[in-house]
């Protein structure tokens, strides 16, 4: 049997979201009322359950202008004289790293783009920018805009062939409470009840071939995500990072 991502979302409402949210949160927040709206709550108040489309439309609501993208993206590219491999990543050839990337017309493109009108795109985008440098070295984590995790049920491996593209496949449930609840056993065990609500019994799935994610062939859509996670030089390592290894 061979497994869609769409079948998946159909399935399961792919896509749960947890929020982590600060005691201590300005009543002004646009999130504070969804937020305050939800019947999940975990963990003596801090954490909450919601559909990774609502996350995404409090995030959007934060505008931003013209002349404040301009600023940030003209401080940023501040900081380009303080790395040494900005005029290598322009022009490098072999035997070294091939690189023709150049990270200031990227942010440049940034800077003067009108279709970027809120401050999560244009986060996103300058993160991504920095990304494609591939440089461990280098990180930018806009920390205004993670306090929303998504929770992924399944952890996706890969079987690796000789006489073609690697396959696919679901190993196991993936349980990641241990990320919000810092050692609470209590509080780790409601939240696994909180997921296992939302998601149903998804164990069936566990050894399923995915041959599609997104409408997209499956081995392409893992690599342009983890081509997008930067810090790897090497395709095939960033490939690596996204999948677990085979049992």
């Amino acid at each position: 049997m061979h497994l869609t991502w769409a079948t998946i979302a159909a399935a399961a409402t792919f896509g749960a979201t947890l929020v982590h949210v600060a005691l201590g949160q300005a009543d002004a927040d646009p999130c504070a009322g969804m937020v305050a709206s939800r019947e999940y709550l975990f963990g003596g108040g801090e954490l909450y359950m919601m559909n990774a489309s609502e996350v995404l439309g409090c995030y959007n609501s934060f505008a931003v202008t013209p002349d404040t993208r301009k600023l940030q993206v003209e401080a940023l590219k501040l900081l380009l004289a303080f790395y040494p491999y900005y005029d290598i990543e322009k022009g490098s050839t072999s035997p070294y790293y091939e690189s023709n990337y150049d990270l200031g017309a990227a942010l440049d493109n940034i800077g003067a783009s009108d279709a970027i009108v809120n401050e999560f795109d244009l986060q996103t985008l300058i993160q991504s920018s920095l990304n494609l440098l591939y440089d461990a070295h280098v990180s930018y984590q806009p920390t205004c805009f993670t306090t929303a995790r998504l929770v992924q049920p399944f952890v996706l491996a890969a079987k690796f062939n000789s006489d073609g593209p690697p396959t696919i496949y679901v190993k196991s449930l993936q349980d990641e409470t241990y990320y919000f609840t810092a050692g609470d056993a209590d509080m780790s065990s409601r939240l696994s009840d909180g997921l296992a609500s939302f998601y149903g019994n998804l164990s069936w799935y566990v050894g399923l071939e995915v041959t599609e994610i997104n409408g997209f062939d499956a081995v392409t859509y893992l690599q342009s995500v983890a081509d997008d996670l930067g810090a790897v030089k090497d395709r095939q390592s960033r490939f690596n990072r996204v999948v677990a290894r085979a049992a």
